[in-house]
């Protein structure tokens, strides 16, 4: 074992866990109930430090980044039949029309082009 452990040497991350762990909460809490304040107090941080954390780690602000993963989630769900009102609802839209037109502007797509399944695959 102390043979084993000697040549060891951590791998250096040059990602902060702090900031992957705000990623993931975003994406699997939407649409995101937790304010900036109680997002940067769960990792230990000022929200101002977690602006500049997350935009320095993953070169996207944290807005942006809540916005890309209500986009994504709208797509898969339009992908599987959902209706316009519903999916709105599941990531935070106030309606359908407000859905639509963020859904053209950030993907240049519409929701039946989305619900045709025209080989729309998000990765």
């Amino acid at each position: 074992m102390p043979r084993a452990l000697s040549g060891y040497r951590p791998i250096r991350m040059p990602m902060d866990m702090r900031v992957i762990h705000i990623a993931q909460k975003i994406k699997k809490e939407l649409p995101l109930t937790s304010t900036l304040e109680e997002l940067a107090a769960e990792v230990g941080v000022s929200a101002h430090r977690l602006r500049h954390l997350f935009s320095d780690k993953l070169g996207i602000s944290i807005k942006s980044y809540t916005l890309w993963a209500r986009m994504r989630r709208a797509v898969e769900l339009i992908a599987h039949g959902e209706s316009l009102s519903v999916v709105a609802h599941d990531v935070g839209f106030s309606d359908a029309a407000h859905l639509t037109r963020t859904l053209k502007q950030f993907f240049g797509l519409t929701p039946s082009f989305v619900a045709r399944g025209m080989g729309v695959r998000m990765l």
